[in-house]
């Protein structure tokens, strides 16, 4: 995961896995491994906000691309009549609501998000995908 330089003076994350290695965090939950359970909806706006991350390096911006991801569980979940949903359904007029509740989310912890889904952005453009074991 760590690559360091030929020289010794910068050390890089080197992150390539689809699997989401913190799928909650406090009473938030991020996407399933693989981005098993992303709608197009959140997918295309949590692309738009890494886009606008990347050329802003806002961290309300990246804030804002964590509270995508990561949110309250699904109203069904561990319950018996489990829909399938493990996180609340995508909204994106609750955009606002979702950046707050990433507040109290280190920083530290948002650049593992950041570093998933640049990851997991990148797989999909150029990765093998194996489909029922082929």
């Amino acid at each position: 995961m760590w690559v360091e330089s030929e020289d010794g003076k910068q050390v890089a994350l080197n992150f390539n896995s689809t699997q989401n290695l913190l799928p909650v965090f406090m009473n938030l939950r991020g996407p399933l491994s693989h981005g098993g359970d992303l709608t197009f909806s959140e997918f295309r706006v949590a692309v738009s906000l890494i886009n606008e991350y990347n050329q802003t390096h806002k961290p309300e911006v990246l804030q804002t691309l964590c509270g995508v991801l990561y949110r309250k569980p699904g109203a069904t979940l561990n319950k018996k009549n489990f829909d399938g949903n493990y996180r609340e359904e995508f909204n994106p007029s609750r955009m606002g609501l979702y950046a707050d509740q990433i507040q109290i989310m280190p920083e530290h912890i948002q650049w593992g998000i950041y570093a998933w889904f640049a990851y997991f952005c990148e797989y999909l453009l150029t990765g093998t995908f194996i489909i029922e074991g082929t």
